[in-house]
């Protein structure tokens, strides 16, 4: 058996939410009531989740953890930048925390610390569509989509990202990666060809490369996979 280890110690930073400490109240044990209290804007609502991570967060991606349980999914969002630790897909996580203020949403699950359980098989992602993107069904979910790339370039306000612009035929998917140590030429010799690529369903990328509209975050170029080389 494995024993626990504690992979990510968080302090919360007290001044994200002036005048209001967690809830005393009995935390939240599954992830569907804690998207309700996301939702509503429970802030202080506390919750200890035990749950499966989704996908391993890319180098820079750390503090966006996909996890989820029967009920549901959600991605806990972290406030200091420090790395996870020994956390993969598949892996059991226990998830302690609060409903927290966010910058680039009205509030978030906050982790106080994740610890690692045990290790798991890691998910499938969900096969979709462009439409059913469109949806808003498979927001923060592990998703899978194919296309033709039809244009890739690095990210202009952080050169370490990648874009890539699918043709899903019907409809276009923007999809942003980890491009630490690729060239331009690495980029490129994607275009025309036909793609499956895995990832998060996002609604918006935080930070200096932001992004708006859904969009697929992908971890790195191992998210990519070649299917053939397209016509035309």
């Amino acid at each position: 058996m494995n024993a626990s280890v504690p992979i990510l110690p968080l302090v919360l930073a007290a001044a994200t939410l002036p005048g209001i400490s967690a809830s005393p109240d009995v935390p939240l044990t599954n992830v569907a009531d804690v998207v309700a209290a996301v939702r509503d804007k429970q802030y202080g609502r506390r919750f200890e989740l035990t749950a499966q991570v989704l996908v391993r967060p890319g180098e820079k991606e750390w503090f966006a953890i996909p996890v989820s349980d029967a009920s549901g999914h959600i991605v806990l969002r972290a406030n200091q930048t420090r790395p996870v630790g020994d956390i993969r897909s598949g892996d059991f996580v226990r998830a302690r925390g609060f409903i927290d203020l966010s910058q680039f949403s009205p509030a978030c699950a906050r982790p106080a610390d994740i610890t690692r359980l045990s290790p798991g098989t890691p998910p499938k992602p969900t096969r979709v569509t462009e439409p059913d993107l469109s949806t808003g069904r498979f927001d923060e979910c592990f998703v899978c989509v194919e296309g033709c790339v039809r244009d890739t370039f690095f990210d202009d306000n952080d050169p370490n990202y990648g874009v890539l612009i699918l043709d899903a035929n019907p409809g276009k998917v923007n999809v942003i990666f980890s491009a630490a140590g690729l060239s331009q030429t690495n980029l490129e010799a994607l275009i025309n060809t036909r793609v499956s690529v895995e990832g998060l369903c996002m609604t918006s990328t935080p930070g200096s490369r932001r992004m708006n509209g859904r969009h697929i975050s992908a971890t790195d170029i191992s998210a990519i996979h070649t299917l053939d080389t397209a016509v035309g």
